[in-house]
């Protein structure tokens, strides 16, 4: 069994007790059932990669909230070992803030916008791959776009 997403589940369940809806109402709207969102809220399985942007919307996410809440979806798709790291970080990121130390803390945050990005950067890359391996004629013509505005 994977490990869980507390950070991710916190916000599922934040989102779900403001506009008073349950899991049964989220399945409905996705297409899931109730115990597919039942594992996801308690951590049991990731939010479907090609699902977080509708669980959003469906939610009513905006501003800050949604972006921190498809900030932690996509991160549960992020390997074990850079979440711990990422983890680590916002610890020392803590630490430093509460130091005092500016310089200290200028550079937790930018190591720790690096190692999201960085994070983010392979989600997007694993995405990629997947609609390369289900559409490749869409994948070569959007490759061959790219390239032909590098080009030009």
């Amino acid at each position: 069994m994977r490990p869980d997403y507390p950070a991710f589940s916190r916000l599922l369940i934040a989102a779900l007790a403001k506009g008073e809806r349950t899991h049964t109402w989220l399945a409905e709207r996705l297409g899931f059932t109730q115990q597919h969102v039942s594992d996801i809220v308690n951590g049991k399985h990731r939010p479907p990669r090609r699902k977080i942007e509708a669980m959003a919307e469906v939610l009513g996410l905006e501003g800050q909230a949604r972006q921190a809440f498809l900030d932690e979806a996509y991160l549960t798709h992020v390997p074990d070992f850079i979440r711990a790291r990422l983890s680590r970080l916002e610890d020392q990121l803590r630490d430093a803030r509460a130091a005092g130390d500016r310089q200290a803390k200028e550079t937790a945050d930018l190591t720790l916008e690096v190692n999201r990005q960085l994070a983010l950067s392979q989600e997007l890359q694993a995405a990629w791959q997947e609609l390369a391996r289900r559409h490749p004629e869409l994948a070569a013509e959007l490759k061959a776009i790219r390239e032909g505005a590098r080009n030009g």
